[in-house]
């Protein structure tokens, strides 16, 4: 049996260390100013809030933004009704308010007469005279051509003037406390509240800490944090006994949620997005079409540059084949999508967990923890690209883990450049971006150690080099469509107030959605869980080891527990605002565009059962009998992770649109039936927000134009709606609905039975509003239901016929005339031997800059009109017009050979002089043990 090693005698850390440790303490304090500190504490009371603005047009009101700034500096909007009485105003009926900030552009500035709001029972107004004076302009770089200087009113003291002098007075009609800890936070600034928690909770860990630090013989605690990690030789039969045990419990699971529902994985947005719009990029690609994008959504939709479909990934066209040819029914891809990566993420969780150092036994149940998460299984039903981080993050960790427990190999680096690179092309960006940023932090506190600085980092960089050169060619074109969009982050709410989650199954526990995306107040519970075994002994090892790291060890004890380190740092960011890193990280470009910092669970959930099991591997070591233990703990997860990932697990939002897609044979013409509907001209939904009725299939929202081969002016692509070409469309929907309805070609409306026309005026410009239809507006409902004709009535729906829509491509000269278009999923082919020779030729989908064209194999210049169509001059003579939608495919491949090229220059330089080994964490002798095997630096 192995014995313990002691316990290496402790070196006091240097006094410098200590002063930036508590300069580091104050400042995690100041940046942890946040909303969510607030929310835990203070109680909200409903007040009404009213704004009204005289003089400008109707149509002004889409521009205006009237909205409360909260403490720590943001802004939510107000909504904007339409009240029986057609006075259109702003109105907020929960929540309180410190200021209000009105922005308005140039032209409605001019046509103003009045301003006036009423906050609670206080009114103010603004008359003409005092506008002027009273508002400042902001003079940006404009998304749309369309817009003008922005002149912005804020209204911090006339809000307060008429209250008091009381507690509440540094916030405005602050609502009512309610118990004595309310009372005396509030005697307190604002900053100063996060501040005192924050220093408070770091006062405790260094207290718990310096308790914690042996002075003579080593405690258990002690052992677990800085004892050793050394993976214990078993037999194969023991190995793959562990390993099959903890497979079966994976399969079981699935295959327990298959019998309940075939379509199990296939909710929400898989639904009614991701499914329509992978099945037509994967039958693209079959008919030998690159599938960049798609002409049945928004106008034209870019399939590739979002990021949303992993269009570009071969296991995509794998799990197709499967479902298509061995299924018999192709519309169960993500059914073998999850299935895929949720088998293959166990095994790659288990590979690196025994590579790390932890027995069989614990290996396996830290990989079920993390694959039978619930972020895994309620995430994995809504989005394609949460399933791939199963496999993938295990695969990108293992690079790390390699460097800090052997010597460098060239071999790693063809390794971390494939995981890094699979792991992009896999799933939605912005996980792929979290896990990159997750593993910075912990190649950085590795770093530490001079020899790993000197030796290995240069080599790790270099495999990020070439991950980051197989991801370029579409990685480019991805950001420069990002950097375009008019959107700014969105919500920010990170997993402090579900923190009681992490540990306790639902239903034991109640917690609220903060969002209300979910169609079921349960939904967020199981989303956190994890399983409480390895959760529970991971949030305790982080608390002893932040007061260890204080306690004088500064970064040593933070490299002997590397894992968890990396856990804690996912945690930290997945607070969102309530934590200090997650601002930090909306500051650098690209990351400010981002949200939902519980998007970084996996990394958190992977790294705590690591560390966890690492801990529980350190102290079953120190036993003389630890198989009865392990067993225990074994089956105690695998009890708790089956209660959890049962039949009972809700989806985040509950859709009752039935799968497989049935048949339209009302609308649509088929199997030789004529239909209502046809291919030649776009139609608009009218359907009420996120209902999730039967019925809601027959007004073919979301993607399902692109299931049933229509052309939808309207769709669900958050990144898309936020496009500046979309923006300006939907500008012009609500500014004049019937001539913006004309010009892009709408001549169906498909009303849903008992469909009711909303209220609310909503900035149709705001990627944030997730509604069923941007365009969905009171002035578009009476349109319809004033000019438009009632052709047919069928399967739960209206089909209105709005007069005169413009065809899909004309002539200018020729517009009643329309030319035959033949949509592909890369652009659209016009015939044009009909037009005029010469003329401009107006093709009826939103111009967008990777929109080329040729005129029989002669390039074409290509221009946007007023509704922001495609203008293509022909020459004299052209027969066809063939518009492409081609990304930056150039510039992403010269960047890519560019990003190789350095890799391979770093890697041989970083390995010159070989073979002779490079000396590692065995060239001096302060013992230190990183997490998979004890090393000496």
């Amino acid at each position: 049996m192995q014995e313990t090693p002691e316990t290496p005698p402790l070196r006091a850390a240097p006094r410098p260390l200590r002063r930036w440790l508590a300069l580091g303490a104050v400042l995690l304090g100041v940046l942890s100013l946040g909303q969510a500190w607030t929310d835990l504490f203070l109680a909200k009371r409903a007040q009404l809030v009213v704004a009204r603005v005289d003089g400008v047009p109707r149509e002004a009101y889409t521009r205006i933004r009237v909205s409360r700034v909260l403490p720590a500096g943001g802004e939510r909007d107000l909504a904007c009704f339409v009240p029986k009485d057609g006075q259109i105003r702003w109105q907020l009926e929960a929540g309180w308010v410190r200021m209000l900030r009105v922005r308005l552009q140039e032209q409605d500035l001019a046509a103003l007469t009045a301003l006036h709001l009423r906050i609670g029972e206080q009114v103010l107004s603004f008359p003409k005279p005092e506008i002027r004076q009273l508002w400042t302009c902001t003079r940006s770089t404009p998304v749309l051509p369309t817009d003008q200087a922005t002149w912005t009113l804020e209204t911090p003291g006339r809000l307060g003037s008429n209250h008091s002098a009381s507690l509440r007075n540094f916030l405005l009609n602050w609502p009512a406390t309610e118990t004595i800890l309310q009372e005396l936070l509030l005697l307190l600034p604002s900053p100063w509240r996060p501040l005192i928690a924050t220093v408070t909770l770091l006062l405790l860990t260094l207290v718990t800490g310096r308790m914690l630090v042996p002075k003579g013989v080593a405690s258990s605690a002690w052992t677990a944090l800085d004892g050793a990690t050394e993976a214990r030789p078993c037999t194969a039969r023991r190995e793959w006994a562990w390993a099959l045990a903890g497979l079966l419990i994976v399969v079981a699971v699935l295959v327990r949620l298959h019998w309940t529902d075939p379509f199990w994985f296939t909710q929400d947005d898989n639904r009614v997005q991701f499914l329509p719009n992978v099945l037509f990029g994967c039958r693209a690609a079959l008919a030998g079409q690159l599938p960049t994008w798609s002409p049945h959504e928004l106008l034209g939709t870019p399939l590739m540059e979002p990021g949303h479909y992993p269009l570009t990934y071969p296991p995509l066209y794998l799990c197709h084949f499967v479902a298509r040819k061995i299924l018999g029914q192709e519309q169960q891809i993500i059914q073998v999508w999850a299935w895929f990566h949720l088998t293959l993420g166990y095994l790659a969780g288990y590979v690196f967990a025994r590579f790390v150092g932890i027995r069989p036994a614990l290996a396996a149940a830290a990989s079920c923890s993390f694959v039978l998460s619930g972020f895994f299984f309620i995430l994995g039903r809504a989005w394609t690209g949460p399933t791939p981080v199963a496999v993938w993050l295990p695969i990108m960790s293992l690079p790390v883990a390699y460097l800090l427990a052997r010597e460098p190999d060239w071999r790693l680096l063809p390794v971390s450049g494939l995981a890094i690179g699979g792991a992009f092309h896999s799933a939605n960006t912005q996980f792929w971006a979290y896990s990159l940023v997750v593993l910075a932090g912990t190649a950085g506190v590795a770093a530490t150690s001079a020899s790993f600085r000197r030796q290995r980092l240069p080599l790790l960089f270099s495999g990020l080099l070439l991950g980051l050169a197989i991801a370029a060619p579409v990685l480019i074109p991805q950001m420069d469509w990002a950097f375009r969009l008019h959107r700014s982050g969105g919500v920010h709410w990170g997993i402090l107030s579900f923190f009681p989650r992490l540990l306790v199954p639902s239903p034991l526990v109640e917690v609220l959605h903060r969002d209300g995306w979910s169609s079921r107040g349960d939904a967020l519970g199981h989303l956190f869980y994890s399983g409480t075994v390895l959760t529970l002994v991971g949030c305790a090892g982080l608390v002893l080891l932040v007061g260890a790291s204080l306690s004088g060890l500064g970064c040593r004890i933070l490299r002997r527990n590397i894992w968890l380190t990396t856990a804690g740092l996912a945690m930290l960011l997945a607070l969102g605002q309530d934590g200090p890193l997650w601002c930090l990280l909306a500051a650098l470009p690209g990351f400010s565009m981002l949200n939902h910092p519980i998007k970084l669970l996996p990394q958190m959930t992977f790294f705590l059962s690591i560390g966890a099991a690492i801990i529980l591997e350190r102290v079953l070591t120190a036993r003389a009998r630890s198989a009865a233990a392990e067993r225990t703990l074994f089956g105690c997860t695998a009890l708790l992770l089956l209660y959890h990932a049962s039949p009972s697990l809700p989806p985040y939002t509950e859709w009752r649109i039935p799968l497989p897609y049935p048949p339209l044979p009302g609308l649509v013409a088929a199997e030789g039936r004529p239909g209502v509907l046809g291919t030649n001209a776009r139609y608009i939904p009218l359907a009420q927000a996120w209902d999730r009725n039967p019925d809601n299939l027959w007004s073919l929202s979301f993607g399902l134009p692109a299931h049933y081969g229509l052309l939808s002016a309207d769709g669900y692509n958050p990144l898309v709606q936020a496009s500046p070409e979309n923006v300006l469309a939907c500008r012009q929907m609500i500014a004049d609905p019937l001539a913006a309805a004309r010009a892009y070609g709408i001549r169906w409306a498909l009303q849903r039975r008992g469909y009711r026309p909303p209220t609310v005026l909503r900035d149709l410009s705001d990627a944030a509003d997730m509604t069923t239809s941007k365009y969905d507006s009171p002035l578009l409902a009476d349109l319809i239901f004033s000019v438009g004709k009632l052709v047919a009535e069928t399967e739960g729906v209206r089909v209105w016929e709005l007069p005169r829509p413009d065809p899909l491509a004309f002539a200018r000269n020729l517009p009643e005339v329309a030319l035959p278009v033949t949509a592909r999923a890369d652009g659209v082919d016009v015939s044009v031997s009909g037009a005029t020779a010469g003329s401009a030729v107006v093709v009826n989908v939103l111009m967008r800059p990777a929109m080329q064209a040729r005129a029989d194999d002669v390039p074409v210049h290509l221009e946007s009109d007023e509704w922001g169509r495609v203008v293509a001059q022909l020459p004299a003579g052209a027969r066809k017009l063939e518009l492409r939608y081609r990304p930056r495919w150039g510039l992403g491949l010269a960047c890519s050979a560019l990003l190789a090229t350095l890799s391979l220059g770093l890697a041989c330089w970083v390995l010159r002089g070989r073979p002779k080994p490079v000396a590692g964490m065995a060239s001096t002798g302060n013992a230190e043990c990183n997490g998979s095997a004890c090393r000496t630096e």
